[in-house]
């Protein structure tokens, strides 16, 4: 039996549980933030090469709908080529810039920025991959391969994409300030109620708000699912080197810099490539 008194326990308890509060708070407002802006990005990197080829275009974006381009007016044809890599690189160019900027100042109040890079190389290459796959009519990459692109050239992109999102999740990771004695399965819960409290809401709003996209906030429950098992499941020393201090598990800041340079380094390395790959191609023709 155990002989401790019961406020011995429930002080580390309480503990634990308003730490894991507090992670999921903060994952909740980036996370909200970043779905929002990536978007929104990608979109408007359409509407601007779109507006710049003379097509009469507006950007329609509403909380939890699914942004995105409408033609107003008489057009002959809508161009291929830039005005489809737009959107991705503009998503993705964006959150490296911010990322870029920011790594040397990281710390918690920074993350909806940092984490602006991660998932939108991890947005656009899931989706590249999708559509790659699928080949449905009208979707970005599709165009660009009938614009002439190389498809070999866009899988890879997408891959590098792919690879470089997940490892800047674990660069970021420990700003989301993880209890540091959790397991796996409390940390894969506490990054599920954080990435997930978003499209949760705009699910349950689409009930009333006309505007709202179920579909689209079902994709990103799924997404958040993802990252959150993507996220959680590896260890606490998976991350980078921590804003400040130790990391997750106290590890100290000189043992975790070393990796934490090549984490960071690898990151925007392959986040580069990608971008390049696909701009590489369009100049090319």
């Amino acid at each position: 039996m155990d002989a401790r008194p019961h406020g011995a326990v429930a002080g580390p308890n309480r503990r634990r549980a308003a730490s894991a509060a507090r992670s999921a708070g903060l994952l909740t407002l980036a996370y909200a933030f970043v779905s929002v802006a990536t978007v929104v990005t990608h979109e408007a990197g359409h509407w601007l090469l779109d507006r710049a080829a003379g097509v009469p275009v507006r950007l329609v974006a509403a909380p939890f709908a699914a942004p995105h381009i409408e033609v107003v007016g008489p057009t002959r044809a809508i161009p291929l080529g830039w005005p489809d890599a737009a959107g991705p690189l503009a998503n993705v160019l964006v959150g490296l810039l911010l990322f870029g900027l920011l790594w040397r100042a990281r710390r918690p109040l920074l993350l909806p920025l940092l984490l602006w890079a991660p998932v939108a190389l991890l947005q656009e290459g899931v989706n590249a991959l999708v559509q790659l796959g699928t080949r449905a009519p009208g979707t970005d990459l599709v165009r660009l391969i009938q614009h002439g692109v190389p498809a070999a050239a866009l899988w890879a992109a997408a891959a590098v994409a792919v690879a470089a999102g997940v490892a800047g999740l674990f660069a970021v990771r420990p700003l989301f300030r993880l209890p540091p004695s959790a397991r796996a399965p409390a940390r894969v819960l506490v990054l599920a109620a954080g990435f997930a409290a978003y499209p949760a809401i705009g699910l349950i709003a689409a009930r009333w708000l006309p505007w709202a996209s179920p579909e689209r906030n079902v994709t990103l429950l799924v997404f958040a699912a993802l990252l959150a098992l993507v996220v959680g499941v590896p260890g606490a020393r998976a991350g980078a080197f921590p804003a400040t201090g130790a990391g997750e598990a106290g590890t100290p800041r000189s043992a975790a810099a070393a990796g934490g340079v090549v984490t960071n380094g690898a990151l925007l390395g392959a986040a580069a490539a990608a971008a390049l790959a696909l701009a590489g191609t369009l100049l090319l023709r």
